[in-house]
């Protein structure tokens, strides 16, 4: 599904691991890739950026491919597990082929759906709620996409040291606890993030202006502050309506502290 494609460890742990610097990159055939890589010729025609993966450069190929293939596999299973709504599925992945193309295109769909068809022993499992979120999700491909680049991206910089290079302790932080999505994990404690409104469950949108994905880019979006600074948040939040999930975007004003600030406040009084 489209959710799972966002979770930065979603291709990273299947994926291949990078060359060394130096190694020769030579052209690759289909079979050499293997059966996990059908199609993948269609997003790297020269068939070289699986062998050289990196966060930095190729990752990216790898990740529509992953995820363009994964909204086949749930289309393809779908209409045999889910058959009672099987023209509510045709309708949504017309929709996506007919839509969504910013990253693959109306002929990446159908050739690679052909060599998926034409490549596969037998289809993937799919569980019914699984295929209404196929359903739900199909409008939001493109977008989905956006953001998963964007968590690729932010952990690229992080490796290549682009990240704040200040001393860990000097860092200005929110003040909330994350690890690798920018969604807070627990209610903040008692400061600045807490007082300017910030909940549980929040997830972090933007910092100053700059849109981010993961803590990594907050990081990054922070590397001109400094602690003390007030810097707009904007958040994005769910709450529920009865049995309904109703989700709202609202900004808050946060005041920077340093992660000494933060840590030592934590520490059992």
């Amino acid at each position: 599904m489209l959710a799972n494609g966002l979770s930065l460890l979603l291709a990273l742990a299947g994926a291949p691991a990078p060359v060394t610097a130096g190694d020769d990159i030579e052209a690759m055939t289909e079979a050499d890739l293997g059966r996990d890589y059908i199609g993948y010729a269609l997003f790297d025609p020269g068939l070289v950026s699986i062998k050289q993966l990196d966060p930095a450069r190729n990752y990216s190929r790898y990740l529509v491919y992953r995820m363009a293939r994964d909204v086949l596999e749930s289309y393809d299973a779908c209409l045999q597990v889910d058959a009672d709504n099987r023209a509510t599925i045709e309708a949504a992945y017309q929709q996506v082929v007919s839509t969504q193309q910013r990253y693959v295109s109306a002929t990446q769909w159908r050739d690679l759906q052909l060599a998926l068809r034409a490549g596969r022993m037998q289809l993937p499992e799919r569980a019914q709620w699984q295929c209404g979120a196929f359903v739900d999700n199909a409008p939001y491909f493109d977008a989905a996409l956006d953001d998963a680049l964007l968590g690729a991206a932010e952990l690229a910089r992080d490796r290549a040291g682009e990240g704040d290079l200040r001393n860990d302790a000097l860092r200005p932080v929110l003040g909330i606890q994350m690890s690798g999505p920018a969604v807070v994990e627990a209610e903040p404690d008692d400061g600045p993030a807490r007082r300017a409104g910030v909940r549980m469950g929040d997830e972090v949108l933007a910092v100053d202006g700059t849109r981010v994905k993961t803590v990594f880019g907050i990081g990054q979006a922070l590397k001109s502050r400094n602690p003390g600074d007030r810097v707009e948040v904007r958040l994005r939040r769910v709450e529920w309506d009865g049995m309904k999930p109703q989700s709202r975007e609202l900004t808050v004003t946060v005041e920077l502290e340093s992660r000494a600030a933060l840590m030592g406040r934590a520490k059992p009084r």
